[in-house]
């Protein structure tokens, strides 16, 4: 099954990489309104896009920067 990576950056060095099923981002999108979808896809992650790279096979890339705990962080979510 198609693994969806997340990555966590700080100040340009990986920080944390962990891995979620793809049938869980599937799940997700069923499950949660589209208004809830619709913050995370101004900032650059699309749920839609990152299910039609999973479903076509075709790779995906997106990141965008996050604060967490006061510390500037870039988040890239690759399908492949």
């Amino acid at each position: 099954m198609p693994r969806i990576t997340v990555e966590k950056y700080v100040a340009g060095t990986l920080e944390r990489s962990f891995e979620v099923p793809g049938l869980l981002v599937r799940v997700a999108a069923w499950v949660l309104p589209a208004s809830a979808l619709t913050h995370p896809k101004d900032r650059g992650m699309d749920v839609h896009a990152i299910l039609q790279a999973w479903k076509s096979g075709s790779p995906y890339a997106s990141s965008m920067d996050v604060t967490e705990h006061g510390v500037q962080k870039k988040v890239r979510l690759l399908v492949s």
